[in-house]
């Protein structure tokens, strides 16, 4: 991210909702009693593979359409 964006603010801004949800899903197994195995592996690498896709997109489109003079919300 550091090395496409050029900016803290997008590290923090992709990199830590990421890291969040990769702890959180980590507890959620961990309450449930679910174990990482090669059956559960991908799963976790498959959510945080589509949360950094989502992160980026998000990250670009933003300034984009603000550039249109369109507001975030």
């Amino acid at each position: 991210v550091m090395l496409t964006y050029r900016d803290w603010r997008a590290v923090i801004a992709c990199c830590l909702p990421l890291t969040f949800g990769t702890f959180f899903g980590y507890w959620f197994m961990e309450v449930l009693q679910i174990g990482l195995t090669v059956a559960t592996l991908p799963v976790m690498v498959l959510a945080v593979g589509i949360g950094v896709d989502y992160a980026y997109y998000i990250y670009n489109r933003v300034p984009y359409y603000m550039g249109e003079g369109l507001t975030v919300s």
